[in-house]
């Protein structure tokens, strides 16, 4: 079970880092990014129909380029979420309108 403390601590203090505040929400959401990158990345690498020959070189290309452009993509949205206002308390209670 410490390994798994020790995966926690250290993606708190990747986000302490990045100057993200979680205010105590799961640390383990940042398994997503990396996750949903390797999906699409298996799915690009096995995509059927592509409208020219592709040997397993240019899947294999299709595949990372899927896995990175996802993962990136994620992270920053993610990133720009994080910073989102409407995702504070308001300090009344009260909550807030756009």
């Amino acid at each position: 079970m410490s390994g798994m403390g020790s995966v926690e601590r250290r993606l708190r203090q990747f986000e302490k880092r990045l100057g993200l505040d979680r205010q105590g929400r799961s640390v383990w959401i940042w398994a997503l990014p990396p996750a949903s990158g390797v999906i699409i990345g298996v799915l690009f690498g096995v995509m059927p129909g592509l409208p020219i020959p592709a040997d397993w070189g240019l899947r294999v290309s299709f595949g990372l380029f899927g896995l990175v452009a996802t993962t990136a993509v994620s992270v920053i949205c993610m990133l720009s979420f994080d910073r989102d206002s409407n995702q504070e308390d308001a300090a009344d209670g009260a909550v807030p309108r756009p």
